[in-house]
């Protein structure tokens, strides 16, 4: 349910005939970044207020229970203004809903056939009783959001629409890190908005002489997909698959004699339960499945994993923080017990703080920037990440079926262009640091290990979310 708080500039009976007639409009909200985002639903205009039915897992639900104020777009000539969105769920709302759905559309189907596909489309969830009583409708007794009245919007629109003015508040975006060798580990705690959100990038490593002779330059690439299911109003589930690969050019003598390993595959599947106390205190719980063969090695024999725990406070719309441990299984090597935190704070308008850390092959992944929106699609980042590997060799080269290890502390200028509220691409260019290269025999005893100097470093992130 939308109601439309602040007086309108136009007669009851003009308003109350224009949106009775239309069926579908354009719902406008903001996520917890301060973005806006829209879609077209279909309504119904009862009450003096909109009435709208989706799914309790959709993005918007979250969004309206968290700020209240949204927009409401009719196409024609006439404006409104001014309103709040508060829900519930009741099984005789929905069926007065699609009760009166239905009268409504068979009027409507009278005046035109096009407005007859309009309302068919939006109400053609009224064939599937099951379906409707699990969704969320936007209206209220249970559950019921709190009112917020917002400030009018008095200027003309020519030939535009009945509007509520969209009041957002400014916060920050934070890219979903999804892969296990991504260059993005920010956020990878942070419950998204969206339901579903992927990402892919690459990232160059340029030649870099390692210490006792030979040199190595790395190209490395992953992609991820995340989903979130909420199962219950205070339960959310989310799964994530992640994918890597990391193609290494070894030349010269040294460390680099015999090519020690050439391309790692890398996987990770990650299962992750949260509850939510209240609006500010959640704890979760899963489990981390990881598979880092070099090609041609043993899969199974590449095999580590284990479990997370965690707890996350959001005080305000400025401050999250996330804090868990991972206990995860190391190839031929003891247990790791892995931080898993994520903090994200806005200091001040523009400016954006971010720590994160999730479990790896090689123990962690960490990473901190400081971020500045120099304008609405734009930011500029500098952060400091560090990245470990582990995984397990093919039967050729110096170590057959041995274990090679390598661990790199990235220092990078970010550019992030948020193209549209749901897509993002982000350029990135710095040096990689504190390099490390370790190969150990099928046992997981230590045969050579070595520093590797700084190498230019740079590359391209993509990420969209619905």
């Amino acid at each position: 349910m939308a109601r439309v708080t602040e007086e309108l500039p136009l007669r009851l009976e003009n308003r109350e005939a224009f949106l009775g007639e239309a069926a579908e409009c354009t719902f406008v909200w903001s996520t917890a970044d301060g973005w806006p985002v829209e879609v077209t639903m279909a309504y119904l205009w009862e009450r003096g207020c909109f009435w709208f039915v989706t799914g309790a897992d959709r993005p918007r639900v979250a969004a309206v229970r968290r700020d209240p104020r949204v927009s409401v777009v009719v196409r024609g000539c006439l404006h409104l203004h001014g309103g709040t969105a508060g829900g519930w769920r009741n099984r005789t709302f929905l069926r007065w809903y699609y009760s009166l759905g239905t009268e409504k559309r068979r009027s409507v189907n009278s005046r035109g056939e096009r407005a007859h596909r309009s309302t068919r489309e939006g109400l053609r969830c009224a064939a599937s009783q099951r379906r409707a009583e699990e969704s969320y409708s936007m209206g209220g007794h249970a559950e019921e959001i709190p009112m917020q009245k917002l400030r009018p919007s008095r200027h003309p629109i020519a030939t535009a629409a009945v509007a509520v003015t969209v009041v957002v508040a400014l916060s920050f975006h934070v890219a979903p890190a999804l892969a296990q060798d991504s260059e993005e580990t920010l956020g990878e705690g942070v419950a998204q908005e969206s339901a579903f959100a992927g990402e892919t990038g690459y990232a160059f490593q340029g030649k870099s002489d390692i210490d006792g002779g030979g040199s190595m330059q790395v190209n490395r690439f992953d992609a991820g997909v995340v989903g979130r299911v909420q199962l219950m109003e205070p339960l959310r589930w989310t799964n994530s698959f992640l994918f890597g690969v990391n193609d290494y050019d070894f030349d010269g003598g040294g460390f680099a004699a015999g090519n020690p390993w050439e391309t790692i595959l890398s996987m990770r599947l990650t299962s992750t339960l949260r509850y939510a106390l209240n609006d500010e205190w959640g704890v979760s719980a899963g489990g981390v499945f990881m598979l880092s063969p070099e090609t041609g090695a043993n899969w199974g024999d590449s095999f580590n994993g284990g479990g997370l725990v965690g707890v996350d406070y959001r005080p305000n719309k400025s401050l999250f923080i996330s804090l868990g441990a991972a206990v995860i299984s190391q190839i031929e090597d003891d247990v790791a017990v892995a931080p898993s935190v994520v903090v994200n704070w806005v200091p001040a308008e523009r400016w954006a703080v971010r720590v994160g850390s999730v479990p790896v092959t090689g123990g962690a992944a960490a990473a901190g920037e400081v971020a500045y929106r120099v304008a609405d699609p734009v930011e500029i980042g500098l952060g400091l990440l560090f990245q470990e590997r582990r995984f397990r060799l093919d039967d050729s080269g110096p170590a057959p079926k041995g274990v090679g290890e390598d661990s790199v502390m990235p220092l990078r200028l970010r550019v992030g262009w948020h193209i549209t509220q749901q897509i993002s691409l982000h350029a990135f260019c710095g040096v990689a640091l504190a390099g490390q290269v370790q190969l150990d025999d099928r046992s997981g005893s230590k045969l050579n290990r070595q520093d590797y100097d700084p190498a230019p470093y740079a590359g391209i992130r993509f990420v969209g979310r619905l």
